[in-house]
């Protein structure tokens, strides 16, 4: 009778990384700041502004920083140094103000097109507390919002964060498009769980089937096509233990040999017994009147343990100890 072996895949790592923010602590800012120069009824002065060259347009909010006041732009001066509202809004002439379009985000110096800031990623007021997410992508400085977050005298210039939604992996820099495909098996290794890559968005980001952790974890990506694979004698095998969520052993019986155990190292596998199971599936389907070929025959002709059925688990290393 032919000798019968079990297969075990050690999954090959084809990215590996830490979550990042889309955007790090950045300062929003007006598209147009200053202090007004003179007084003019119902409107803004300033002999060194450049409102029609900054975008300054009709429907634009200016805020009269120094009253805590606001209100829409009615008229721009040709001339670009001023511009008009319905009301006095700077009665004294020698306030600060600032302009901005409503549920637009602007910040001199970002770089949002370049770090490949998506429809749907959150944006997040970080001296307010509140959240909102991007509507469109303007340019590297300027994108819209859903929800306008920023939208008062003492709101405008507050500091932000930008992230990808809950079930998106970002990592600048990385080159995923080349790297992975879908069904590859993504390993949160800081909190320890997995979860199946379900779309590969861009060089930079990925998602999966549900939520992958929080900012700053470490991960790998894992190509649950391609691996390294350990043969065990299946006759061998006489004891299957999980050791913890991310360790089992199989106990071998082997004649004089003092290494009588395989240390299977893997994801995390909670309080179940993904791995036992799976080797115990893949004996039943062995003995069941496959023969297998000795080593090293056709890899189709083992039994390859089913590590990706039912659970996702991952194994990263397997050990005679």
């Amino acid at each position: 009778m032919r000798a019968k072996y079990l297969e075990i895949p050690i999954n090959t790592v084809v990215a590996s990384g830490a979550i990042e923010l889309v955007v790090g602590t950045t300062a929003s800012a007006g598209i147009a700041a200053g202090t007004a120069t003179s007084d003019s009824s119902n409107k803004l002065v300033d002999s060194g502004a450049t409102f029609v060259a900054d975008g300054v347009v009709v429907g634009d909010i200016a805020y009269n920083i120094t009253d805590g006041t606001q209100a829409a732009i009615t008229a721009v001066n040709a001339n670009g140094t001023e511009v008009s509202f319905a009301s006095d809004l700077f009665p004294a002439g020698t306030e600060t103000y600032a302009i901005r379009k409503e549920k637009q985000l602007n910040a001199v110096g970002s770089t949002f097109t370049t770090r490949k800031v998506r429809v749907g990623d959150i944006v997040k007021n970080t001296t307010a507390g509140t959240q909102t997410t991007v509507a469109a992508l303007i340019n590297e400085t300027s994108l819209t919002l859903t929800a306008d977050i920023f939208n008062s005298s003492t709101l405008f210039n507050d500091n932000f964060t930008i992230e990808a939604p809950a079930t998106e992996v970002y990592d600048n820099g990385k080159t995923f498009l080349t790297t992975m495909n879908i069904g590859d098996v993504y390993e949160n290794t800081t909190q320890n769980f997995s979860e199946v890559v379900v779309s590969i968005i861009d060089d930079f980001r990925f998602k999966c089937s549900s939520t992958v952790g929080s900012t700053g974890d470490a991960f790998n990506v894992f190509d649950s096509t391609v691996s390294s694979t350990y043969l065990v004698l299946m006759d061998q095998i006489v004891l299957v233990d999980r050791v913890g969520a991310e360790q089992s052993r199989i106990f071998l019986n082997i004649m004089g040999q003092t290494n009588n155990y395989i240390t299977i190292d893997h994801s995390d596998q909670g309080s179940g017994r993904a791995v036992a199971i799976a080797i115990q599936d893949a004996m039943k389907r062995g003995y069941v009147g496959v023969n297998m070929p000795d080593p090293p025959g056709p890899s189709a002709a083992r039994v390859q343990m089913p590590i990706f059925e039912g659970s996702v688990i991952t194994v990263e290393s397997v050990a005679l100890s």
